[in-house]
């Protein structure tokens, strides 16, 4: 056990020090500071845009820009200087701590399970295993597999959900990439073209049928 809180003290050391050492030297936008920081900007003025990726990790470092003071305004052009108003060693910093703690984490993780690497599929076996062989009751072997269940599971499904409904709650406002949503969900975003017509259609709707990435462009349909 001491040999183990020596080699983890090291680690994480190292970690943290190849994170945030001289982290604030380059003033220069970077790459990643680029795709977070305009993501960040586009959380902040409720605007619509894409990402390929879950939300959360981008709603939780617009949080801290905002807990940092910054409100939106920087380009985050690659190469150029950030701004003064733009707390980006603060950023850094934050991003190089959480980093680090992955270590102690990680380390934990495998030392808990028995594994030199983790993943989900020896969880399983193992639990297979345990209900198979165990001489425990039923009752604690049904304990034991709705607390993974849980644990495993539902609690991340919750905050993935969740994550994606604070994303879409925060874009209330059109841009043109919104256009490759569907016309329901652009008829609720302030600015676009489609709120002109209702979100919904009744028995007594007079429809008229538009090109949908041009709005104004009527469709040529022969005379019936």
């Amino acid at each position: 056990m001491h040999h183990s809180r020596v080699l983890l003290g090291a680690l994480t050391g190292l970690a943290l020090y190849l994170r945030a050492h001289s982290i604030g030297a380059d003033p220069r936008v970077v790459f990643d500071e680029v795709h977070l920081g305009n993501l960040a900007n586009n959380y902040m003025a409720s605007q619509f845009h894409l990402n390929p990726h879950p939300p959360l990790g981008k709603l939780l470092i617009t949080l801290l820009f905002r807990a940092f003071g910054y409100t939106g305004g920087s380009s985050f052009d690659s190469g150029e200087p950030h701004p003064d108003f733009v707390p980006y060693v603060q950023m850094r910093r934050v991003q190089a701590v959480l980093g680090t703690l992955l270590v102690p984490v990680v380390f934990a993780a495998c030392r808990a399970l028995r594994l030199p690497e983790m993943a989900g599929i020896y969880i399983l076996a193992d639990l297979v295993d345990l209900t198979i062989k165990s001489q425990r009751q039923t009752r604690e072997c049904l304990t034991i597999w709705f607390k993974h269940a849980v644990l495993l599971g539902v609690l991340p499904l919750t905050i993935y959900m969740l994550a994606f409904w604070q994303h879409f709650a925060r874009q209330t406002n059109y841009t043109p990439q919104a256009d490759h949503m569907g016309s329901e969900f652009n008829v609720r975003l302030n600015g676009s073209a489609l709120q002109m017509q209702p979100p919904s259609i009744y028995n007594t709707s007079f429809v008229v049928i538009r090109a949908n990435n041009y709005p104004f462009d009527y469709l040529n349909l022969p005379s019936l």
